[in-house]
């Protein structure tokens, strides 16, 4: 849930920029980061199991 809102703020913040290469990073970025956190926290469910 932070991961989403960071991403969702930093998209508000930076929609206004006149250079589009700088929004298309922080997605980028965003969307990554996600990804890691969900494979981690897999990871992290399956090792408590054992």
């Amino acid at each position: 849930m932070t991961a989403l809102l960071a991403g969702l703020f930093d998209t508000a913040f930076l929609g206004h920029l006149a250079d589009i290469r700088y929004l298309v990073g922080v997605i980028l970025g965003s969307l990554l980061f996600d990804y890691l956190y969900r494979i981690l926290k897999f990871l992290r469910s399956s090792a408590a199991k054992l």
